[in-house]
């Protein structure tokens, strides 16, 4: 008799452990918790792109109840993250870790790379520099390494360069052209067609602009 409530007694505090480890403090159960965490990595931008290989190698288990922190590895074919569709990028195999974090059921925060916002699929690192790096002329050019001196030399055009901007768009500094430019362009396109051969008319007209 006395086996037999041994026993039984060892059989219940197996069940509990197996409980406590399944199951947060408010009863959704770990399982659940990584498969909804699983089912996030794999249907995210960067992985639906062209990631494969997604495996779980990593659960913590936080101190608030029912939350859990998962970490995935997987791979793409190419560099970046998100949809990268239509851009230009190195074809490249390139390793990924996916830190999610889950609480009460739901995703409450995820971190590719450590750089990579995956709820709202932008970069967590502080914004590159961005701005014009030439001074003159109607072409502007944006880029990483903006102009710091610029020549007094007035080209034609320059009074249109004020109405561009330069925006780190998709994790790239792209060129912004206002409407207000390109108008500004074209009629100085029209100045130098009527006045080609009077390059004193064509600044006038310009000025106009």
């Amino acid at each position: 008799m006395k086996k037999v409530i041994l026993l039984l007694l060892l059989s219940l505090v197996v069940f509990a452990i197996h409980s406590g480890q399944e199951k947060g403090p408010e009863g959704f159960a770990g399982e659940n918790s990584l498969e909804l965490a699983h089912t996030f990595v794999e249907n995210s931008p960067t992985h639906k792109f062209d990631g494969s290989g997604l495996v779980h190698v990593r659960t913590l288990q936080a101190r608030c109840p029912g939350c859990w922190v998962f970490s995935f590895d997987f791979e793409s074919r190419h560099a970046g993250h998100g949809d990268r569709t239509n851009q230009m990028v190195a074809q490249v195999i390139t390793p990924h870790r996916a830190v999610i974090s889950v609480e009460g059921g739901s995703v409450v925060g995820a971190i590719l790379d450590d750089q990579w916002d995956m709820i709202n699929q932008k970069s967590t690192l502080p914004p590159a520099k961005c701005g014009l790096e030439d001074c003159h002329g109607m072409e502007p050019i944006c880029g990483p390494n903006p102009a710091e001196v610029c020549t007094e030399m007035y080209q034609l055009g320059d009074r249109c360069r004020r109405f561009v901007k330069c925006e780190i768009i998709d994790g790239r500094c792209t060129l912004v052209e206002t409407d207000e430019f390109l108008s500004c362009k074209a009629c100085v396109e029209d100045c130098l067609e009527n006045f080609s051969d009077d390059g004193p008319k064509v600044f006038e007209c310009e000025s106009e602009c």
